[in-house]
């Protein structure tokens, strides 16, 4: 096997080894699959190679940042009923965890670089 050099920024797919790895523990995390971070290993003609750390699976874990209110209604975006009431039904059937609610909406709030706007 021969594997390329590359840096983060190479394109691979049309997309960064950045934009990859968020996007596979994003997605893995969605569906219920607890992940710390995912990382490219190696690109070559064959493929990508991918190593996963997974979290604790267990659900005694507290979340350990909680959201304000400012990066919620940043999260829902320009139509927040509708996002809302989806996100609500989605954790009331068991579909999401609030857990990886509470990881989505951060992880959103840092990929957009979102300030909480100051009291002053």
């Amino acid at each position: 096997m021969i594997t390329n050099k590359y840096t983060p920024n190479d394109i691979v797919f049309g997309r960064t080894e950045t934009e990859i790895e968020k996007t596979i523990t994003r997605a893995l995390n969605k569906i219920g699959v607890p992940v710390d971070y995912s990382k490219i290993s190696s690109i070559d003609e064959e493929g990508i190679s991918i190593g996963i750390q997974f979290k604790e699976l267990s659900e005694a874990n507290p979340i350990e940042r909680k959201v304000t209110q400012g990066q919620v209604e940043f999260w829902l975006g320009t139509n927040p009923l509708k996002m809302a009431i989806e996100t609500l039904t989605s954790v009331a059937n068991g579909d999401w965890k609030p857990k990886l609610l509470n990881q989505d909406v951060l992880d959103t709030c840092n990929d957009c670089d979102y300030e909480e706007a100051s009291d002053d």
